[in-house]
């Protein structure tokens, strides 16, 4: 865990010298971006990104206003939204990849081997799969 929040601290830093967004943009984007065209709920994203609702929320809105995404109603419930990242909101998040990859690279690669990864994500993967369940 302090590792992740030295990446993200880190992330955070380099994405705002970079004059783009924060760190959250992204992780929210690319989640959107892999859900496809049906995009995701609120309460996925949510789950996805291990943050309150409330939080998602906020980002959600201001994700909107950038127009990043575009909010659909539910084909399988009337309450709920879907949402869906836009074009726009994947130049965004393909904009902020070099910052943070590089800021990965950095904080983890130059000091965890191929290997190492290899198994930490091996040792990570069931644990992940079960959380997402």
């Amino acid at each position: 865990m302090r590792a992740q929040q030295i990446a993200i601290r880190s992330a955070e830093r380099a994405l705002r010298r970079a004059g783009l967004p924060a760190y959250g943009w992204y992780d929210a984007l690319w989640e959107l971006e892999k859900a496809g065209d049906d995009g995701l709920r609120i309460t996925e994203i949510e789950q996805r990104m291990l943050v309150t609702q409330s939080n998602v929320s906020r980002l959600v809105d201001r994700l909107e206003a950038a127009a990043c995404i575009v909010r659909r109603p539910s084909p399988t419930d009337g309450r709920a939204q879907q949402i869906v990242i836009t074009a726009a909101g994947r130049a965004v998040r393909a904009q902020m990849w070099p910052v943070y990859a590089e800021v990965i690279q950095t904080v983890l690669g130059d000091h965890v081997s191929a290997e190492e990864a290899d198994r930490i994500a091996q040792i990570l993967a069931p644990v992940i799969a079960e959380g997402r369940g």
